[in-house]
């Protein structure tokens, strides 16, 4: 097994917590005191041997240290699970960090593009007018989609797992937006009667048989 000279150490530091607690405790397995008490002479002899190396030296152990193979193996594996989540913790924390940026620029850009489309009425031709308007509010809603990965966790994880693609993904994605715009337009329509029925004509027998002959 190769290990370096610093894993051994935190192994050492570790068995030497392990045997203060074990010593402070009246009802201790004197059994596994023991056990580790081997461990730590084991350990140091490990030490003298190497005693003129850095704690980067890579090292092999052999039969002789098959008791420190044993500890170091579950040790090695509980350090690496714990540097897995810390580097989880750490992408979580600097993906949160650029959403949070990302969603603090686009209110800054909503800002801007609803100034804009105040600013459409100073324009006397209608035609350009209407141009503008349509790419503002095209703009709008993007910069509203952008925003809302602050609190719609549900998208955020859609976005950051799933490549979207084409007009089609954005059109499903700006119609699933809830603003206080949609929110009133859905009222007024819902006073109208709301959206109408379809409704379906079950043709008959005879007229099936007719459309065939024609």
């Amino acid at each position: 097994m190769t290990v370096t000279l610093r894993e051994i150490r935190r192994l050492q530091d570790k068995v030497a917590e392990e045997i203060k607690e074990l010593k402070e405790n009246p009802d201790a397995d004197y059994d596994r005191l023991a056990e580790l008490r081997t461990l730590s002479f084991n350990i140091s002899m490990v030490f003298l041997r190497y005693s003129m190396e850095k704690d980067s030296t890579e090292i092999e152990l052999g039969p002789a240290d098959s008791k420190i193979v044993s500890a170091l193996k579950p040790f090695k594996q509980e350090q690496e699970k714990k540097q897995e989540a810390e580097t989880e913790r750490k992408k979580s924390a600097t993906m949160a960090e650029f959403v949070d940026n990302i969603c603090t620029l686009s209110k800054d850009c909503l800002d801007e593009i609803v100034f804009m489309k105040e600013s459409l009425e100073l324009c006397r031709n209608k035609i350009f007018r209407q141009n503008l308007e349509i790419r503002l509010e095209s703009a709008l809603k993007g910069m509203e989609e952008i925003y809302s990965l602050r609190t719609d966790a549900k998208k955020l994880s859609l976005w950051k797992n799933e490549v979207l693609h084409g007009r089609e993904d954005a059109a499903k994605l700006l119609g699933s937006i809830k603003t206080e715009k949609k929110a009133a337009a859905s009222r007024e329509n819902g006073k109208k009667g709301g959206r109408p029925r379809k409704i379906q004509e079950k043709k008959s027998g005879k007229s099936q048989k007719s459309a065939k002959r024609i």
